[in-house]
Protein backbone atom coordinates (compact mmCIF):
# COMPACT_ATOMS: atom_id res chain seq x y z
CA UNK A 1 0.00 0.00 0.00
CA UNK A 2 1.13 3.12 -0.57
CA UNK A 3 1.23 6.00 1.80
CA UNK A 4 0.18 9.22 2.03
CA UNK A 5 3.40 10.62 3.19
CA UNK A 6 4.35 9.27 -0.26
CA UNK A 7 1.86 10.43 -2.38
CA UNK A 8 1.67 14.03 -0.64
CA UNK A 9 5.53 14.56 -1.52
CA UNK A 10 5.38 12.98 -5.09
CA UNK A 11 2.54 16.04 -5.40
CA UNK A 12 4.93 18.46 -4.07
CA UNK A 13 7.64 17.93 -6.20
CA UNK A 14 5.43 17.61 -9.13
CA UNK A 15 4.07 21.27 -8.45
CA UNK A 16 7.30 22.47 -7.55
CA UNK A 17 8.70 21.60 -10.84
CA UNK A 18 6.05 23.11 -12.77
CA UNK A 19 5.96 26.30 -11.09
CA UNK A 20 9.80 26.20 -11.39
CA UNK A 21 9.31 25.94 -15.07
CA UNK A 22 6.53 28.13 -15.80
CA UNK A 23 8.72 30.71 -13.96
CA UNK A 24 11.59 29.82 -16.50
CA UNK A 25 9.09 30.33 -19.46
CA UNK A 26 8.06 33.60 -18.22
CA UNK A 27 11.82 34.68 -17.70
CA UNK A 28 14.36 33.77 -20.62
CA UNK A 29 18.33 34.91 -20.80
CA UNK A 30 20.57 34.79 -23.38
CA UNK A 31 21.82 31.36 -22.34
CA UNK A 32 18.58 30.09 -23.04
CA UNK A 33 19.12 30.63 -26.88
CA UNK A 34 22.89 30.25 -26.76
CA UNK A 35 21.94 26.68 -25.27
CA UNK A 36 19.49 26.41 -28.43
CA UNK A 37 22.53 26.77 -30.75
CA UNK A 38 22.43 30.23 -31.14
CA UNK A 39 25.79 31.38 -31.60
CA UNK A 40 25.36 34.95 -32.04
CA UNK A 41 25.13 35.44 -28.47
CA UNK A 42 27.63 34.80 -25.95
CA UNK A 43 28.78 32.08 -24.01
CA UNK A 44 28.65 33.59 -20.57
CA UNK A 45 27.06 35.93 -18.86
CA UNK A 46 27.44 38.94 -16.39
CA UNK A 47 25.59 38.22 -12.39
CA UNK A 48 25.91 40.32 -9.69
CA UNK A 49 27.13 38.48 -6.40
CA UNK A 50 27.04 40.75 -3.52
CA UNK A 51 29.06 43.84 -4.47
CA UNK A 52 30.66 42.66 -6.95
CA UNK A 53 30.17 40.99 -11.08
CA UNK A 54 30.69 37.46 -11.88
CA UNK A 55 31.31 35.68 -15.26
CA UNK A 56 29.00 32.83 -15.48
CA UNK A 57 29.39 30.44 -18.33
CA UNK A 58 25.67 29.39 -19.85
CA UNK A 59 26.78 25.78 -18.72
CA UNK A 60 26.22 26.50 -15.12
CA UNK A 61 22.63 26.35 -15.07
CA UNK A 62 21.82 26.85 -11.04
CA UNK A 63 24.38 29.49 -10.65
CA UNK A 64 23.00 31.92 -13.36
CA UNK A 65 19.67 32.00 -11.84
CA UNK A 66 18.29 34.27 -8.75
CA UNK A 67 18.99 33.06 -4.91
CA UNK A 68 15.08 32.57 -4.43
CA UNK A 69 14.58 29.97 -7.71
CA UNK A 70 17.92 28.47 -6.31
CA UNK A 71 15.73 27.98 -2.79
CA UNK A 72 12.89 26.47 -4.91
CA UNK A 73 15.79 24.31 -6.82
CA UNK A 74 16.84 23.10 -3.44
CA UNK A 75 13.28 22.76 -2.06
CA UNK A 76 12.51 20.51 -4.76
CA UNK A 77 15.40 18.15 -4.11
CA UNK A 78 14.72 17.85 -0.47
CA UNK A 79 11.09 16.97 -1.04
CA UNK A 80 12.43 14.14 -4.17
CA UNK A 81 14.60 12.81 -1.75
CA UNK A 82 11.63 12.64 1.00
CA UNK A 83 9.43 11.24 -2.07
CA UNK A 84 12.01 8.36 -2.50
CA UNK A 85 12.35 7.56 1.43
CA UNK A 86 8.92 6.77 1.57
CA UNK A 87 9.06 4.89 -1.89
CA UNK A 88 11.69 2.50 -0.14
CA UNK A 89 9.52 2.55 3.27
CA UNK A 90 6.53 1.76 1.42
CA UNK A 91 8.82 -1.51 -0.17
CA UNK A 92 9.73 -2.81 2.99
CA UNK A 93 6.88 -2.29 5.02
CA UNK A 94 4.90 -4.25 2.33
CA UNK A 95 7.54 -6.88 1.65
CA UNK A 96 7.71 -7.23 5.65
CA UNK A 97 4.03 -7.67 5.39
CA UNK A 98 4.01 -10.73 2.71
CA UNK A 99 6.63 -12.47 5.05
CA UNK A 100 4.21 -12.51 8.22
CA UNK A 101 1.58 -13.58 5.90
CA UNK A 102 3.71 -16.71 4.63
CA UNK A 103 4.79 -18.16 7.75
Amino acid sequence: MISGRTIFSLLLALIILLCLRAWLIQHPDNCDRYMAGDRTVPSSVYIQMGGRRAEVPCEDWLLRKPAGVQAVCLLDAVVAVVFLLGVWGDIVRRNHTRRKELN
